[in-house]
């Protein structure tokens, strides 16, 4: 038990490597492990992993498997055996040895009931009885076994039988039924793990439309199955796709090409045995040099065919066709009819009466019964839906009026918590709001007594300081010094500048007269101390406001104008205050280098200032700002001023 959990791990990790990687931890697993059955398992594993690479290589991991599996009692193991040799002599083209194999796997699953297995086997059953030509046996195995896949959802399992079908179809000249077929395979296996499995598909639809001259759409399908195969490294796929390619260049006569494509086809399947499909490339390569006037050559390859074909009447059809071909070119009348009676024996063979009829009676029967099975599957459902809905309809009157009751109750308390989350919500506002105020108010108080405190000290500290030292050396002056009189000139400028300095401030005038009055005396003080020409313009009515508001007003002028004489570099500023209707508008302009409004600058300690008031004023602000010079706008109704 313990040895099969820890294969079990073993085979689950390797999963999850791609195949290249997998091959290498495998064999690295045979040099390392003393089990015997993890060794006929890792042997089994290679075998299956080299079918579509190397059949030689992956006969000699078989026998090893079997040289470890017949000396145990082990009998699941050896079916699982049988079937990977029945696989490997079908690709081989040894039909009769691959079915052997397969019934011997078929009778183990059968009396273990296990039908995933019995479906594999039966697939396979299907596939070899294909290629001998049997038709009629191997149509009503893969419809047996389509329905066993599709009630276990087994979408690797679904996606080749309906490839194996579409081939059927195809042999049997049904292009248009093969090429729905191929697509639902396609449909199916899309989106999974099985990219093999989706690649063969791919180029088993071009075979169908390159039957149906269809070459454009034929080519297409190739050439994704070829891409396909080479991410795979899967040579079967590769060398079919690569025959498949040839067989369209011969349809457009381009044979150079197409010979091309068949020496890498036939390099390939001659290197891995692949029996099977090397006769179809002997005879697309026989055919070829036939086109190209090499006789010759020609004979020899189809002649090699005849010789090594493997049991399979549609690829004998072929062949014989080919050699009819070249004989009758020849005027070698005898072998040509010879060749041609061959021809047309596999032929009536493949294309009997029989074998279309039933073709189309499996596939009848098959839709017929699914069709049956969904309608009765239908039936059952609407049964049981209806005694569901009878059951449901009492408790649905008493539901429908609960559930009135309940809606009505819900919209009403939705509506009562609405309105009353509206109200707290209006009240959390307005708290906001007056604490904002109050906040702002304390914050302008405080920089208001700030700044008296600091215009007292500056006047009538540092001023008189000033004076004194002034009165001091003017008593010198009699000894006409002129360093001594330059100095109190300096100290006349520095008196000026103090108290400039204490007026901005504590504006004397924004104290004792009115807001335009502040202003304009604000405007003119600045213009005659700076070299920047500030010019102030007061329109409309008298304004009449609260302290508070005009200190503020006030303010916000005095920042806008420092700013741009400090900042801007402005040598022309208008400042203008308007008032009419309950409505103010102040504007301050200038010609300076302006900034970008976005910028973390535009955020500067002096703006966000100048924002705080316009805040607290419930005003409006707009800003324009270019190269020309920066326009500031702020709209106040003194209806909202607190």
């Amino acid at each position: 038990m313990k040895h099969l959990i820890y294969i079990g791990v073993i085979l689950f990790r390797l999963c999850c490597f791609s195949q290249n990687k997998e091959l290498d931890s495998l064999k690295q697993i045979l040099k390392t492990t003393d089990s015997l059955k993890l060794k006929a398992t890792v042997h089994g594993r290679i075998a299956w992993l080299n079918l579509g690479k190397n059949l030689e290589v992956s006969q000699s991991h078989l026998d090893s498997s079997f040289a470890i599996l017949s000396k145990a009692n082990n009998p699941k193991g050896m079916a699982q055996l049988n079937y990977r040799y029945a696989v490997l002599f079908r690709l081989k083209g040894d039909y009769d040895i691959a079915l052997d194999y397969v019934d011997k796997s078929y009778q183990y699953n059968v009396s273990q009931k296990d039908s995933f297995r019995i479906a594999n086997d039966l697939f396979q059953k299907g596939v070899i009885n294909s290629l001998k030509g049997n038709y009629e046996t191997s149509i009503t195995l893969y419809y047996q076994i389509l329905e066993i896949y599709e009630k276990s959802n087994n979408i690797k399992g679904i996606g080749m039988t309906l490839n194996s079908i579409g081939i059927l179809q195809k042999n049997l000249e049904q292009y248009k039924n093969a090429i729905s077929t191929y697509r639902k395979a396609i449909t199916t296996l899309k989106g999974s793990q099985y990219k093999d499995d989706l690649a063969n598909a791919y180029g088993n639809l071009g075979t169908a439309f390159l039957h149906s001259k269809q070459q454009d759409s034929a080519l297409f399908y190739f050439k994704e199955a070829r891409e396909m195969d080479k991410q795979l490294n899967y040579d079967w796929g590769l060398s079919i796709n690569s025959q498949n390619i040839a067989e369209l260049y011969i349809e457009k006569q381009d044979y150079k090409t197409a010979i091309t494509y068949l020496k890498e086809a036939y390099t390939i399947q001659k290197k891995n045995n692949y029996s099977t499909v090397l006769a179809e490339t002997r005879n697309s390569l026989g055919k070829a040099y036939l086109k190209i006037g090499e006789l010759s050559k020609s004979e020899q390859v189809l002649q090699e065919g005849i010789a090594q074909a493997p049991e399979s009447k549609k690829v004998l059809r072929e062949l014989h066709y080919s050699l009819f071909q070249i004989y009758k070119q020849k005027r070698n009348y005898n072998d040509a009819l010879v060749n041609y009676e061959a021809f047309s024996a596999y032929n009536d063979s493949i294309l009997s009466k029989e074998n279309l009829e039933h073709l189309n009676e499996v596939e009848t029967k098959y839709n017929t019964e699914k069709k049956d099975k969904e309608i009765i599957a239908q039936k059952l459902s609407i049964q049981k839906q209806e005694s569901q809905l009878q059951k449901k309809q009492s408790q649905y009157k008493l539901m429908t009026g609960l559930a009135i009751f309940l809606l009505l109750t819900s919209i009403l308390i939705w509506f009562l918590y609405q309105q009353r989350q509206k109200r707290k919500n209006q009240e959390i506002l307005t708290l906001k709001r007056e604490q904002q105020v109050k906040t702002l108010e304390l914050l302008m108080e405080g920089e208001e007594k700030e700044r008296f405190r600091i215009a007292k000290e500056l006047h009538d500290g540092v001023n008189v300081d000033l004076s004194a030292i002034k009165y001091k050396l003017t008593s010198l002056l009699e000894k006409n010094n002129e360093v001594i009189n330059e100095a109190v000139i300096m100290i006349d400028k520095s008196c000026e500048q103090v108290r400039a300095i204490s007026h901005n401030l504590v504006p004397p005038a924004l104290k004792d007269f009115s807001l335009v009055e502040a202003l304009e005396d604000y405007c003119s003080t600045t213009n005659a101390i700076h070299d920047a020409k500030v010019s102030f313009q007061s329109i409309g009515s008298d304004i009449n406001l609260s302290k508070k508001a005009e200190a503020n007003i006030f303010r916000i002028v005095q920042e806008l104008v420092s700013n741009s004489i400090k900042h801007a570099e402005a040598s022309e500023i208008d400042v203008q205050i308007s008032y009419q209707n309950d409505a103010i508008q102040l504007t301050v302009e200038d010609n300076g280098k302006g900034f970008d409004i976005h910028t973390e600058k535009a955020n500067g300690i002096g703006l966000q200032n100048v924002k705080s008031r316009i805040a607290y004023l419930n005003a409006k602000l707009d800003i324009t700002s270019d190269d020309k010079g920066t326009s500031f706008v702020i709209d106040i109704n003194t209806n909202k001023l607190s």
